[in-house]
């Protein structure tokens, strides 16, 4: 959890790059939950982000979009491990526009769309997960 990973030893700098990432995740979440329409709650346009052993969950948007629309050549953007992404009213993860996925070992289920592969994205691999009980397109 966010909490347990505070009290880790790190870096005054990264202690501060913690804090941010911390606060910004909070407050895209508070945004999600009060918008009747909103937007995924982990979007990666560029750089680079890995989500290990998470829950995303109870989104009024997406769980996680990845796109690249700058189509800067990169080996992966987005990996997603051991995470469960769930009750989304969208897509539980979503590859477009030159984005980069790797998701393994994670259950998606019982949203919109459990994935959704646009035929823009590259390098997209989903390996050893549960995708089901979601309402349209696995």
């Amino acid at each position: 959890t966010l909490k347990e990973l505070e009290g880790m030893d790190r870096s005054p700098e990264q202690r501060e790059l913690f804090r941010k990432f911390s606060d910004q995740l909070i407050s895209q979440r508070l945004k999600s939950r009060n918008e009747p329409s909103a937007g995924p709650a982990i979007v990666v346009m560029r750089g680079k982000c890995s989500l290990v052993n998470c829950e995303i969950s109870d989104c009024t948007g997406g769980g996680a979009l990845v796109c690249n629309p700058s189509n800067q050549i990169m080996e992966l953007q987005l990996h997603i491990s051991g995470c469960t992404i769930r009750n989304c009213v969208k897509a539980g993860v979503e590859s477009r526009e030159f984005g980069n996925l790797l998701v393994e070992n994670s259950e998606i289920h019982d949203n919109h769309q459990g994935a959704i592969i646009w035929r823009d994205a590259q390098n997209v691999k989903i390996s050893n997960c549960n995708i089901y009980n979601n309402k349209n397109e696995g």
